[in-house]
């Protein structure tokens, strides 16, 4: 009888300084606030000296900073790109919805937008640093896509700035309060596709050309 090979063991995969005091940095600040957090702390968790931080991030607000840009990508992530110029618009919308509420929704995502929140009044550059690079950066894409669609005559929409206010309302808005304020632990993803797909159309028939 042949004995079966041995199974590698797999080695964990290596993470540099910098990501591992960015992901210490990420959980401490969302368990304990900002301001309850030490760059002592940090580098005790993840086992780097304090002049590493130091070098990488510069101090505890710019690493804090760091830590939502990372964040705003996966909001900026599902944007409207360049190939969605020849789809049609509900198939362009309904794609770009569900992947934004992934990214909104996400529980990492959720819980930093709750903390940017709970710090605004202390540390009000951050909470708009946040804004800026991560909400308002993507509603300016997607009014941008808007407008483009109203001008070639495909939709009518008088203000488009306001309708994707009004698009990321009916896409998030319902199931964001609940994650916000734990009336829900996790985001129940069946449940919010349907939302999604429900908000998507009603936003449809709302900017129609025939409307």
């Amino acid at each position: 009888m042949i004995a079966p090979a041995p199974t590698k063991r797999r080695r964990p995969v290596a993470t540099s300084p910098r990501d591992r005091v960015a992901r210490v940095a990420r959980d401490l600040f969302i368990a304990h606030g900002f301001a309850a957090v030490s760059i002592d702390e940090i580098a005790r968790r993840a086992q780097v000296s304090k002049p590493t931080i130091y070098a990488h991030f510069g101090d505890k607000e710019r690493l804090f900073l760091h830590i939502l840009e990372t964040a705003c990508t996966r909001l900026i992530a599902p944007l409207i790109s360049e190939d969605a110029r020849g789809r049609p618009i509900a198939e362009v919308l309904r794609n770009h919805a569900h992947h934004y509420a992934r990214a909104v929704l996400a529980p990492e995502v959720v819980a930093l937008h709750r903390l940017c929140v709970g710090e605004a009044q202390r540390f009000p550059s951050i909470s708009r640093r946040y804004f800026e690079q991560g909400p308002e950066m993507a509603h300016k894409a997607l009014a941008a896509f808007l407008q483009e669609r109203a001008d070639a005559g495909e939709i009518a929409c008088a203000d488009c700035d306001l309708a994707a206010w009004h698009y990321a309302s009916l896409v998030i808005a319902t199931a964001r309060t609940r994650l916000l304020f734990r009336v829900e632990d996790a985001p129940h993803w069946p449940e919010i596709d349907r939302m999604v797909a429900s908000a998507v159309e009603l936003f449809l028939r709302g900017i129609a050309a025939d409307a």
